[in-house]
């Protein structure tokens, strides 16, 4: 049984991130995925101290590698290294932007817990919530239009 959800999400394959429809996903490996997720995952609504820009990330972290592909290749995502500072390796599965994160927790949904539905909607309105910075683009002298004057 597939999920039917017919979303997309990007899936990195030979160094690249590329779109692909979650279908034919079955519902135990959703719920597998789902579980892990409830345990060992995090989102996050967050803003980089550098631009005005916010965004939305969800990431689990295991130091089992095979639990990480093993949902991965359900649900996509970008597994890196994360074990900085420890003696032991610690692994994270990551999905980065509004599209990737709001198609796997739309997957995963059904098996959710109240707390982390109610964590993604308080991120999103977070990310979505944010007054748009749109950066005015420089146009060169010759294309510039003088309003209101009269030549």
């Amino acid at each position: 049984m597939c999920c039917g959800h017919g979303l997309r999400i990007r899936r990195r394959s030979a160094s690249k991130m590329q779109e692909r429809p979650i279908v034919g996903i079955s519902r135990e490996e959703l719920s597998y995925a789902a579980g892990i997720f409830e345990g060992e995952g995090c989102i996050i609504g967050d803003r980089n101290s550098r631009d005005p820009y916010r965004r939305i990330r969800a990431s689990v972290a295991n130091t089992d590698l095979e639990v990480l592909n093993r949902v991965q290749n359900a649900l996509g995502g970008r597994i890196n290294n994360s074990s900085a500072g420890t003696n032991k390796r610690c692994y994270a599965l990551v999905w980065n932007g509004v599209e990737n994160v709001q198609a796997v927790i739309v997957a995963m949904w059904p098996w959710l817990s109240r707390r982390r539905k109610d964590k993604y909607k308080e991120c999103l309105a977070y990310v979505l919530d944010s007054k748009v910075v749109i950066r005015p683009r420089r146009r060169p002298a010759s294309a510039r239009v003088n309003l209101g004057q009269e030549n």
